[in-house]
């Protein structure tokens, strides 16, 4: 399923990249360079028909949250469209041009995936659920469906899904506690039982943790 709704690699860096500068400031949940980093990674292993990049089932779910809040558009009583909201959504000239993975593979049919701002942003959405289900998220906390759960947490009420948008948010505050982000402050302050305790991850990117912690506090607020 998930090589369906892939954009192409040319593609997938312009968005991801986008989505990033223009949003990252919102979610503060990833590092733009390391991440950007997987995702060559991850084109790299693709491209070469590497099939283990596809069982990384959380870091997918963070890439195709990434990629579905450059798409959602704000929808209301105003029926904003992508050209009037700005510079912090692609625009329409941008969105028509895009080119889907499936398009370059030999046994391609004209099945086009809607380019249609919110169809994509859905599309993209419920892929990366699926994706955090692979994970086994909810026996498995980590760090990935967190930062997941918070990027996708800025589209669920533009599609409709406020329950969604609640009841996820709070499944996120509980496994950014379980695995001990919310004890960031000060290392004397980290739980025996945090699960990211003693590893180099929770190290180098103490930072980037800290300010995903505070995202979720500020959006229960």
């Amino acid at each position: 399923h998930l090589l369906l709704v892939l954009p192409d690699r040319h593609w997938s860096e312009t968005i991801v990249r986008f989505s990033l500068t223009h949003f990252g400031w919102v979610h503060c949940a990833l590092d733009t360079s390391a991440f950007m980093t997987d995702h060559s990674s991850f084109w790299d292993h693709l491209s070469h028909s590497r099939s283990e990049s596809l069982k990384n089932h959380a870091w997918i779910a963070v890439y195709l949250s990434v990629l579905a809040v450059s798409f959602f558009v704000a929808m209301g009583s105003s029926q904003l469209t992508v050209r009037q909201i700005g510079v912090y959504f692609m625009a329409d000239d941008h969105i028509c041009k895009i080119r889907f993975l499936q398009e370059s593979l030999p046994s391609y049919r004209s099945s086009l995936l809607s380019r249609v701002p919110t169809e994509l942003c859905r599309i993209w959405c419920e892929a990366a659920l699926k994706e955090l289900g692979y994970a086994n998220y909810l026996s498995k906390p980590s760090i990935s469906t967190v930062q997941t759960l918070v990027i996708l947490n800025i589209v669920h009420k533009n599609l409709g899904e406020s329950c969604r948008e609640y009841t996820l948010h709070g499944l996120a505050v509980n496994i950014a506690r379980l695995i001990g982000i919310d004890r960031l402050g000060g290392r004397s302050d980290r739980p025996s039982n945090c699960l990211l305790k003693d590893t180099g991850l929770i190290r180098k990117n103490e930072n980037v943790y800290r300010r995903l912690w505070w995202t979720l506090v500020i959006c229960d607020w």
